[in-house]
């Protein structure tokens, strides 16, 4: 499989003890999608309450130690407005993920079962302490990773699994049912 020899191996925390992701390009897998629902705006330009999504991607070759277990593979989160506008930041995400280019008629097709596991190139930058994604795109055919350590999870309220949502933290829990 394809492993950069320039990738880094950061095993330090942040003063919070969350693990930092380096700024640059990284390889990686989408392991979860979870639709949080409408949420409240936080954009005072936009006060208007929107659907939202929170997707995980893990990154293998940036790791840390965990418990007994090296090299565990870090995972960066992003939010996003659940819209596939042409304007929309989430719709060249999922059109990278799911590898189709839906319509603003094609919403309702949505499958999120079908973006987790999928492979992807990420941008992310650093925000003071904070790792932010700014991109999101397919890979090259050539380009094979290494295996996804991570189990993947899926949460479409839609088609609402009780089990999934039992299994969240409380924090993303308390968000849905806000």
């Amino acid at each position: 499989y394809f492993k950069p020899h320039t990738m880094p191996t950061i095993k330090q925390t942040t003063s919070d003890g969350r693990y930092d992701i380096p700024a640059g390009t990284h390889l990686g897998y989408c392991t979860m999608i979870v639709d949080l629902g409408t949420q409240p705006s936080m954009n005072p330009k936009y006060p208007d309450p929107k659907r939202k999504v929170k997707l995980a991607f893990e990154i293998p070759w940036e790791t840390y130690k965990w418990d007994d277990w090296e090299d565990r593979p870090k995972i960066i989160y992003s939010e996003y407005t659940l819209s596939t506008s042409d304007r929309a930041i989430f719709r060249p995400v999922f059109e990278a993920l799911y590898k189709w280019t839906p319509t603003d008629d094609d919403y309702y097709l949505i499958d999120f079962n079908k973006l987790v596991g999928s492979p992807c190139s990420l941008t992310v930058v650093k925000n003071g302490e904070y790792s932010n994604i700014t991109q999101v795109a397919g890979l090259p055919k050539w380009v094979q990773l290494a295996p996804m350590v991570n189990t993947t999870l899926t949460l479409d309220l839609d088609k609402f699994d009780k089990k999934v949502f039992d299994g969240l933290g409380e924090k993303m829990k308390e968000k849905i049912m806000s």
